[in-house]
């Protein structure tokens, strides 16, 4: 088994190699010789300004037109075109473009780009239809989503943790998608103050001189609940206490530094 080449490595190894060959060779035979894609070979090409020669693409072209039997007319060539974009037409709006590669013979984006040229597209119909077919079915019957609906405007307004925490239970939802189920269909949560006003005065007269871990282990509530607060009433740490919690910290560095070095 050959060694992986990893495609960055592949584009510089063989740059020379398509630099010389690919004006002269066809592309799909140079790809299978690399043992990467065809268009992985033609987008090098053109990434380093190489393109098909002159000769080349003109025995491609006699080629092609032998096997086709050669346009002899130029009104046959038209009438084939004329024909071609009749189809596409009458069928493009109602019809899928994979169906219609395979009646050409040809890719979906030459279907695609034959329809821009005509200016086509698909019908309204065609495409409610897809999306039909493509949308995924609710996992709620719509009499659980009305229940569901009801209860979360029961208690989600005037909820609280608790409340909604057993409403997450109820429903088998979490309170994430409770709160985004609300919001969609139009309720607010009513914050209920739940700090007593003798509460905020002692932490207001706490929190200046103390850091937030120790307003949060005085007082038993998280830090952001502190920070929070202290943004909500404009509370302010003193500059002594900032001063006293930054020569600590230097202190601490200086401490650890010197144990770093005596090691």
């Amino acid at each position: 088994m050959e060694d992986f080449i990893p495609y960055n490595r592949w584009l510089h190894q063989h740059d020379e190699g398509i630099r010389q060959e690919y004006p002269d060779r066809p592309t799909e035979a140079m790809a299978q010789e690399m043992g990467v894609n065809y268009y992985t070979v033609s987008r090098r090409a053109t990434r380093l300004d190489v393109g098909k020669s002159a000769a080349f693409m003109h025995t491609s072209w006699q080629k092609g037109s032998a096997k086709k039997g050669g346009w002899k007319k130029t009104s046959e060539r038209e009438k084939v075109c004329e024909a071609k974009d009749k189809y596409l037409q009458e069928h493009f709006a109602t019809t899928k473009n994979e169906t219609l590669a395979k009646h050409f013979g040809v890719d979906v984006k030459t279907i695609r780009r034959w329809a821009r040229r005509l200016g086509l597209v698909k019908s309204e119909a065609f495409m409610q239809e897809a999306r039909d077919r493509g949308r995924r079915k609710s996992y709620y019957t719509p009499e659980q989503i009305a229940y569901r609906n009801r209860r979360i405007a029961e208690v989600y307004p005037d909820g609280d943790e608790e409340a909604l925490q057993r409403l997450s239970e109820e429903l088998g939802i979490g309170l994430g998608c409770i709160k985004a189920l609300a919001h969609r269909i139009g309720l607010k949560h009513n914050r209920i103050e739940k700090y007593t006003p003798q509460f905020i005065a002692d932490l207001a007269d706490y929190f200046p001189t103390h850091t937030d871990k120790e307003c949060t282990d005085h007082f038993g509530i998280k830090k952001t609940q502190v920070q929070n607060l202290a943004r909500k009433y404009g509370w302010k740490k003193t500059h002594s206490h900032l001063r006293s919690v930054y020569d600590s910290n230097v202190k601490a560095a200086l401490n650890g530094k010197r144990k770093r070095s005596a090691c």
